[in-house]
């Protein structure tokens, strides 16, 4: 099953008719949300349009919802929790997709540093914790390029149960799961080898 969603009530109708249908219309048993940078958004406008509605103040961007001084991260944040919350209580498993970048991390105290880089989701830091707070499980995917004088020798898919030096992920399952798997030929068979380490 597919749908597409262009508003926060979008969301809302389909949460309400998964919980109400489910084993009436459908037997719809794990939800993938593709992808949570699109879904962040539509939050933020739901929050823009609650502060409205909430203070009588007019208001036009997430920093100035509910007086500002991060109110309406905070209220986003609050939002995205209680919908995944909801469909959690209702037994639904839920997966969410997100789309990752490179950032220059600089540690508070250090701000004169250049920092260090790594791979982590593309989603603002703000709303990066709702997610790692959430879920039981970060996995990070990369492709492992071996490079040698410029040209690309060999490349291996990987999916990190677990941060390196470099990639951002983890799981509540802690060393009990490796750092990563090859997720390279029959999908299915990746698929299935997912599934195995992360029963055992």
């Amino acid at each position: 099953n597919a749908t597409q969603v262009e508003s926060w009530r979008d969301m809302i109708e389909l949460q309400k008719w998964l919980i109400k249908e489910k084993g009436k219309e459908h037997n719809i048993e794990l939800i993938a949300f593709d992808t949570v940078d699109e879904l962040i958004p539509l939050a933020e406008k739901e929050v823009i349009r609650l502060s409205t509605v909430s203070t009588g103040k007019p208001c036009d961007s997430i920093n100035k919802a509910y007086g500002g001084y991060g109110a309406g991260q905070t209220k986003v944040k609050e939002l995205i929790k209680d919908y995944f919350t909801t469909l959690y209580k209702a037994g639904f498993g839920i997966f969410c997709i997100s789309h990752t970048k490179v950032k220059n991390i600089i540690q508070k105290g250090y701000e004169d540093s250049e920092g260090y880089m790594v791979l982590s989701s593309n989603i603002a830091n703000t709303y990066n914790n709702i997610f790692e707070d959430m879920f039981d499980c970060v996995l990070t995917g990369m492709v492992d390029r071996d490079v040698t004088d410029g040209k690309v020798e060999s490349t291996t898919r990987k999916l990190y149960f677990r941060s390196n030096n470099f990639v951002e992920a983890g799981c509540r399952f802690g060393d009990s799961v490796p750092e990563y798997m090859t997720f390279d030929g029959d999908p299915r068979e990746c698929a299935r080898e997912l599934v195995e380490i992360l029963k055992e």
